[in-house]
């Protein structure tokens, strides 16, 4: 009887086990197994067809065997011989380019925005999406919200919000330069205050963007909708819509963000050259009763050292973005397939020949801003006790030197560093969220051990500020934890994160 076996001791039938089948009519003694792997989803199947894979599992076709689906592999594996799909928030392509009865499973990738990728068939992307792991919008589209689907570019919008925008910069750019260098400023005290409002404050929202940005951290909804604002303050500047207006490649976006510094530095040169002009052309003019004339004709171009000091501020204070920026070409996070991608351009993998073209700019860059910047401040202090009688350098260098106590005016370049290191944490243990908050906490506790020891600052205000956002900042990164899905976990991270967290505290008292 098909379905059963026949027992020839008792004389009866009995019905094959789930994960055997008899497709004969007569007496046969014993039940087929399933080819090695495949079971039944039923007792009694009559028929080899009835073999297939259970539930948590997909059905391999070139080798006909049933391959189990790992947690958090991307795969949505309900059983049978059908083609698995693919969970929300993943993307996925067959390893295999021949058609469908050669199926070996899907070369799987996490997306970023989860929104851009629905799930369900393989190479399925939200509206308007496309490329590997639907990581950029169409030509012509946008995802200015970075929720997932992307919507068409608005003619008007597309070049009136980036001038908007630059023309906001501009008139920023001037009124900070005349704020930070009028007479009411020109007290130390008062200078102070402003480098620890544009320093501190925003080295704190930094520190969260990119904790937010290129940490392995599944952040919850409701603390993502508070920190993608913060990436502007990261010179990320995808929400002004600019692939609107060409810049829709990775090479030219990244070359893009690698030179938004240097059209702060072109606005500020503008500004000097506006400056002299107007001087020139007013310097011969009689006008002893227009007051604005007169004030223009006695006057002089911008200093030149106070615009210099007024860049030296922003350069400060803008340091956590600036580093960002060059090592965003090397911050990669590694996908269920193994495949490594870069985290800020998912849709470009690590090492491939995209990342190869643009390698010499991410070098450049490097070498320019975080490390550049950190040896230039670094000269500057070694410099300072021998020119402190320069009238010009302490007016150039005064950003850096006078928040500070006397003894302690090299702490600028402590700052720097110690803001290097924790842009250093998904570079240095990519897709270990665990090691990346292990390693940020240990910096910033050691931060607070040596602020607490020296107490650098000229205010003792600042002092128990930048603490105060130290702690903040720890206490959230320390609640990351409970938001990891690491797939990368490496004991040997853990070993060097306890080795620097033990010993680094010490160094101070040293």
């Amino acid at each position: 009887m098909r379905g059963y076996a026949f027992n020839r001791v008792t004389g009866l039938c009995t019905r094959c086990e789930q994960g055997s089948y008899q497709p004969s009519v007569g007496r046969s003694p014993q039940c087929t197994d399933c080819p090695p792997t495949l079971t039944t989803t039923r007792d009694g199947a009559t028929d080899v067809a009835e073999c297939t894979c259970d539930e948590g599992q997909y059905f391999n076709r070139e080798t006909e065997r049933c391959v189990t689906c790992r947690e958090g592999d991307g795969h949505n594996c309900t059983g049978g011989k059908e083609l698995p799909l693919v969970l929300s928030g993943y993307w996925g392509s067959p390893i295999s380019e021949r058609d469908e009865a050669a199926f070996t499973g899907y070369e799987i990738y996490q997306c970023e925005p989860i929104g851009a990728c629905p799930g369900g068939q393989a190479d399925t992307c939200a509206a308007n999406r496309e490329g590997l792991a639907c990581g950029v919008c169409k030509r012509g589209y946008v995802d200015a919200q970075n929720t997932g689907p992307c919507t068409e570019c608005n003619t008007t919008k597309g070049y009136t919000t980036p001038l908007l925008f630059l023309f906001g910069v501009t008139l920023l750019c001037g009124a900070f330069y005349v704020a930070i260098n009028s007479q009411f400023t020109a007290r130390t005290t008062v200078t102070s205050i402003v480098s620890l409002s544009l320093g501190l404050t925003l080295n704190f929202i930094q520190q969260l963007g990119v904790a937010y940005n290129s940490y392995a951290v599944q952040w919850p909804l409701s603390f993502s909708a508070y920190f993608q604002y913060l990436n502007v303050f990261l010179l990320d500047f995808s929400f002004i819509r600019i692939s609107c207006i060409g810049v829709n490649t990775f090479e030219r976006r990244y070359v893009f963000e690698l030179a938004s510094p240097f059209i702060l530095l072109a606005i500020f040169f503008v500004y000097w050259l506006l400056s002299y002009a107007v001087h020139l052309l007013v310097r011969n003019v009689n006008a002893p009763r227009v007051r604005l004339l007169r004030v223009l004709k006695d006057g002089t171009p911008l200093d030149m050292d106070k615009l210099f000091s007024t860049i030296g501020v922003i350069i400060s204070a803008a340091y956590i973005a600036l580093a960002r920026i060059a090592l965003s070409l090397f911050t990669c996070r590694k996908h269920p397939s193994g495949q490594w991608t870069i985290k800020a351009f998912p849709e470009v993998l690590c090492r491939g020949n995209r990342f190869a073209s643009v390698l010499p700019f991410g070098v450049s860059a490097i070498i320019l801003y975080p490390i550049g910047i950190l040896l230039w401040f670094g000269g500057v202090c070694i410099r300072a006790p021998y020119r402190f009688d320069d009238v010009r350098f302490r007016t150039r260098y005064k950003f850096l030197l006078y928040r500070f106590t006397p003894d302690k005016y090299w702490w600028g370049v402590v700052i720097l560093a110690r803001n290097m290191l924790l842009t250093l944490a998904a570079v240095i243990f990519p897709s270990d969220g665990y090691a990346q908050v292990y390693y940020t906490a240990a910096v910033l506790i050691v931060s607070v051990v040596m602020q607490v020891y020296h107490m650098p600052f000229r205010d003792p205000r600042n002092n128990y500020l930048d603490m105060i956002l130290t702690m903040i900042t720890l206490f959230i990164i320390v609640v990351g934890v409970f938001f990891i899905d690491s797939q990368d976990r490496k004991p040997e991270a853990y070993a060097i994160v306890l080795t620097v967290s033990v010993t680094l505290p010490c160094l101070p008292c040293w």
